[in-house]
């Protein structure tokens, strides 16, 4: 596995500019045809987006793309967690998103598209080491 960590995600003014439905956003339509798992998330924003996946984290449970892209639009600030895409009809995970802080977010991957996507994207970002 390769990964990146996009850091200073918070400016320290409001919400910070970088969150996981930004970064849901830029990797585009695939976010919806994957699906997704959920881990020890904590979570700020509206009832309908942060309250939601902060309760699905507990359930382990794996959801449609969908739901899931729909549901971290509502979600200002992720403080912690585990997120995990799989590809339709796989078990094996594709890639993994892990907040840090509400202030860094690491992207673990085997899929070079993504990390470069990112690595083209945000200013401040280094590479992690496996």
């Amino acid at each position: 596995m390769n990964g990146v960590s996009i850091l200073n995600v918070n400016t320290g003014a409001g919400w910070p500019e970088i969150d996981l439905r930004h970064i849901i956003a830029l990797l585009g339509d695939d976010m919806r045809r994957c699906r997704w798992r959920v881990g020890n998330c904590e979570s700020v924003g509206e009832e309908w987006g942060s309250g939601v996946v902060n309760a699905l984290s507990s359930l382990d449970t794996v959801m449609p793309g969908e739901d899931f892209v729909r549901i971290v639009s509502g979600v200002y600030q992720t403080v912690e967690g585990s997120f995990t895409a799989f590809r339709p009809y796989s078990d094996t995970p594709w890639f993994e998103i892990n907040a840090i802080d509400g202030t860094a977010f690491d992207v673990i991957s085997d899929d070079p598209a993504i990390l470069d996507i990112l690595r083209c994207t945000f200013a401040d970002i280094q590479e992690l080491k496996f």
